[in-house]
């Protein structure tokens, strides 16, 4: 299974015939078996699976997805610390197709838990008890967010339809909080 996280797997099928030469390549250089951390062969993605975290980090889209709580990320072009969520999926992505370190304009999109108005799950959150309703709750991503490179010059709240609003955030340099005061999923920024 580690194999399909590190990269691409091939399966092949000759004239209907079963033949047992299966080959497994050296997993090592990806697979840190003492931190529990598998590496994509390309670099782009880490799966911290004693964590439950794997965190993007190639050259434009980056971010964090999995049980982040009370950890810090350092991505080549953002740090995100002081995670007050317990499970997030964080990611940055240029919309200008530039690296995200030198990109002018990028989209965050911060999502957490999300659950019916009057849903319950029984006590170990396994099992679905009852369904609830409208509306859906949204649990809001509490995390410190530092961009690296030039700075920031406008950070706005983006509504559910992708249209940039009115709503500064506010701001210190590069870095600022997101902890559900904004009410939002997507957040823009510009440089």
């Amino acid at each position: 299974v580690e194999a399909l996280a590190i990269g691409r797997v091939t399966l092949k099928f000759e004239d209907g015939r079963n033949r047992n030469t299966s080959y497994l390549s050296n997993l090592s250089p990806y697979w840190d078996q003492s931190s529990k951390t598998i590496r994509s062969n390309t670099g782009q993605l880490t799966w911290d699976y004693a964590k439950q975290v794997v965190t993007v980090h190639s050259d434009k889209t980056q971010g964090i997805i999995g049980f982040a709580g009370g950890g810090s990320y350092d991505l080549p072009g953002v740090t995100v610390t002081d995670i007050r969520t317990p499970f997030i999926s964080l990611l940055f992505t240029p919309l200008d197709n530039l690296p995200l370190i030198e990109s002018e304009h990028i989209l965050i999109t911060a999502m957490a838990q999300d659950k019916q108005l009057g849903a319950v799950y029984n006590t170990d959150g396994t099992k679905l008890v009852e369904t609830g309703g409208p509306p859906l709750l949204l649990e809001p991503v509490k995390a410190a967010i530092t961009f690296k490179g030039s700075p920031v010059a406008s950070l706005k709240v983006v509504d559910i339809f992708g249209v940039p609003t009115d709503k500064q955030i506010e701001q210190t340099n590069n870095t600022f909080t997101i902890d559900g005061r904004y009410a939002a999923c997507y957040y823009e920024v510009k440089r």
